[in-house]
């Protein structure tokens, strides 16, 4: 699920998406930076979504109860090392419950 300022963001925003992705990556990134010692210097780090065409709204049975969720593709743009961090701490919120898991369709 992707979460912005006033509330969860519908599948179809992708600048609200893009927007999301990278606060959440900025708060992952300083965390696990904090906890392993590791930093990313620079400017903050960035990645870009090009299609969310093909996301949509789910439900998910998560402990006996209902969560909204975002299922589907999308395209993803940004420094191969951004890349990677997403797709070993997962995307959007949640991630610590198990949700988030990204799978990579093809590599351009």
């Amino acid at each position: 699920m992707f979460r912005g300022r006033d509330g969860y963001i519908g599948a179809g925003d992708r600048e609200g998406i893009e927007e999301a992705i990278n606060v959440h990556l900025q708060k992952k990134m300083s965390f696990w930076g904090r906890q392993c010692g590791e930093t990313w210097g620079g400017a903050p780090a960035r990645v870009g979504v090009e299609d969310c065409s093909r996301l949509r709204k789910g439900v998910c049975q998560h402990y006996g109860g209902k969560l909204t969720t975002v299922q589907g593709e999308i395209v993803l743009t940004g420094k191969p090392e951004l890349l990677q961090f997403i797709y070993d701490f997962g995307l959007g919120v949640r991630g610590g419950q198990g949700f988030g898991l990204v799978e990579v369709l093809n590599r351009a």
